[in-house]
């Protein structure tokens, strides 16, 4: 490990600047490196001055780019805005594609989803749980204590859920399409 201290000497004599850097071990394994400081750069002769020279060689270089000369800067147009189109989903077209389509949207058609994303067959006391997402979780694991089991979800959702609320699993899909919850 190389650790810079600065330090301060009083000077005995003349100073000499030093050639190549200067070792010193004060301890078994540790030594002090004495290093020469370099002058800092002109900033705008040896850093910008060469910087600004390679942005452009020629009118035709930045004219092939569709830019604009600035004294020896090519300005280049902003990049276009990507443009995003949202394509809302599809309503499907049978009963157990519709049944799908709500388990899939809702949980990713697993049965111990938890709403936000975590996978926890216990439920949770107050977020939402299951093929459906039912909420509080509380009230589906009354029926079906343990989560994993898919019949017992499904019979629950569309028994006690789907059929009192929708009607039809394709009922259901269009009240999620137009609100994006069921």
């Amino acid at each position: 490990m190389l650790l810079a201290i600065p330090l301060i000497l009083a000077p005995l004599g003349p100073i000499q600047p030093l050639t190549a850097p200067v070792s010193l071990q004060v301890a078994p394994g540790i030594s002090i490196q004495f290093v020469q400081n370099k002058p800092k750069p002109n900033f705008d002769l040896e850093v910008l001055q060469p910087l600004r020279e390679s942005q452009i060689k020629t009118k035709a270089d930045c004219d092939a780019q569709s830019g604009t000369l600035d004294g020896l800067k090519c300005v280049l147009p902003p990049p276009p805005t990507p443009v995003v189109v949202y394509t809302p989903p599809v309503a499907p077209a049978v009963s157990g594609d519709a049944k799908s389509f709500i388990y899939n949207h809702e949980s990713g058609n697993v049965p111990c989803k938890i709403n936000g994303g975590s996978i926890n067959c216990a439920g949770h006391p107050y977020l939402a749980c299951g093929l459906g997402q039912a909420l509080p979780c509380s009230k589906l694991l009354v029926a079906c204590p343990d989560l994993s089991d898919y019949a017992c979800q499904d019979n629950w959702f569309t028994n006690n859920y789907m059929i009192p609320r929708y009607g039809t699993w394709e009922n259901a899909v269009a009240f999620w399409l137009a609100h994006n919850w069921w």
